[in-house]
């Protein structure tokens, strides 16, 4: 076992005059499954912690000014316990918040385990222990094992000992939710006791890995889609009567509507549009790599969609549509698909895609191989570390590439071959002339 402890903050509530009169205490159903106490009455929560701490072995850390110190020495004389385990005691200064909070920070960072005691302290004290358990609990969330407060029952008669650790639970998963809207990522410490919670962060993880490997396919693959796995998941925690959970049910639901705007992506028909609608949502979240991959990704499937009827499309994907898009990059002669015997199955491809090339006008050609060699550079150079631009400019041509393919591509349909030429003109256009 690592160094375990238990944190408690001293206050300056006295042992009553006579000890009759002192206030019973109580533990939560919660933790009195992990628990007992030697008592029903106690001058303050001290006594039960000093007894706590010895008997699961913690060693105790009470946080005090000189004064609570004092003060909090005569209620264990009072209570008939030994005073010593106060000796080593951290002693603060009440105004100095700084070095106050660098302390607890300091003393939560070097336990590998820790019950913290909320109960007592001057105001700020709870706030900043707080804190810094909020801190310790994303980059290390085993840490913290309980929370402890005496919730007042009847006003300085009647407490119930409380766990708040769920809490920390609830500031955890609004944080991993929050950072995954924003841009998908999940911390890989995020951990949670909820095993509702646990398989959502596990997804909401998952999806996050597949979405930086581009691996698009397996999100919506099956009818226990990961996607599909996820909205049930979100669905079951908005749904619960669990009062915690609500905290974060607009959270919950901004998640659900993203990862239904990639559903609706990734079930699209056409994969040309796929490719494009994820570049944009990518490109939003800031995956700026990806975004102008799967836009690249998006044109040479809008060119495969346009030179081919679906008899033809059955190839590896990767090779179909870079044989597609270069043959708007190079004269016939010199198609590298053409020139390779061992992708002989693709040639009718791309001898269809020439037949259809001499059948557009030669400005919608230009603008159209103009499109895929900026997409197809600005790729190399950012996929290659040579790209010299801040975030911004890379952001902002990311979108005007995609600006461009929504006009180019989808709006004007620039690569479809004009439905109002003559046979006469189709068959002067695909000799090659023009009159």
């Amino acid at each position: 076992m690592g160094k375990c402890c238990m944190v408690t903050m001293l206050g300056t509530i006295k042992a009553p005059a006579d000890l009759s009169e002192r206030a019973s205490y109580a533990l939560s159903g919660e933790l009195a499954s992990c628990f007992s106490l030697h008592g029903s009455q106690y001058s303050n929560t001290l006594p039960i912690i000093v007894r706590l701490s010895q008997d699961i072995g913690f060693s105790l850390v009470p946080i005090a000014t000189r004064e609570a110190l004092r003060v909090q020495r005569d209620v264990l004389e009072a209570e008939g316990l030994d005073y010593s385990c106060l000796e080593e005691a951290v002693i603060i200064e009440e105004d100095d918040f700084e070095a106050t909070f660098a302390t607890i920070n300091t003393i939560l960072g070097a336990a590998d385990e820790v019950i913290l005691d909320v109960s007592h302290g001057f105001r700020h004290l709870p706030i900043l222990a707080t804190v810094s358990m909020i801190i310790h609990n994303i980059t290390h969330s085993e840490k913290i094992r309980h929370i402890l407060f005496a919730k007042e029952i009847d006003p300085r008669k009647r407490y119930e000992i409380i766990d708040l650790r769920k809490y920390l639970d609830i500031a955890n998963v609004t944080y991993v939710l929050h950072t995954f809207d924003r841009n998908y990522t999940v911390a890989a410490t995020a951990a949670v006791r909820d095993g509702r919670l646990t398989e959502l962060i596990r997804l909401l993880q998952e999806f996050s890995r597949h979405i930086l490997a581009n691996s698009l396919n397996y999100l919506v693959r099956g009818n226990n889609s990961l996607l599909n796995q996820i909205r049930e998941r979100l669905q079951s925690i908005s749904d619960s009567d669990d009062t915690p959970n609500q905290s974060f049910g607009r959270l919950l639901e901004r998640v659900d509507t993203h990862i239904q705007k990639v559903q609706d992506c990734l079930q699209q028909e056409r994969e040309s549009l796929k490719f494009y609608s994820l570049a944009r949502l990518l490109a939003e979240r800031g995956y700026l790599l990806n975004s102008l991959t799967l836009l690249h990704e998006a044109i040479g499937s809008y060119t495969l969609e346009s030179i081919s009827d679906k008899s033809l499309r059955s190839h590896n994907h990767y090779e179909a549509t870079k044989a597609a898009r270069d043959v708007f990059l190079h004269p016939q002669k010199w198609h590298s698909t053409l020139n390779d015997n061992r992708k002989r199955s693709l040639h009718p491809l791309v001898e269809n895609g020439y037949k259809n090339r001499k059948l557009l006008d030669e400005k919608s050609v230009s603008d159209f191989a103009q499109l895929v060699k900026d997409v197809q550079a600005f790729r190399n150079d950012l996929a290659h570390g040579n790209a010299e631009n801040t975030y911004g400019d890379t952001y902002s041509r990311i979108a005007k590439f995609i600006r461009r393919f929504e006009e180019v591509c989808i709006k004007r349909n620039i690569l479809a071959i004009p439905s109002g030429l003559s046979d006469a003109e189709k068959l002067q256009r695909g000799m090659g002339t023009r009159r």
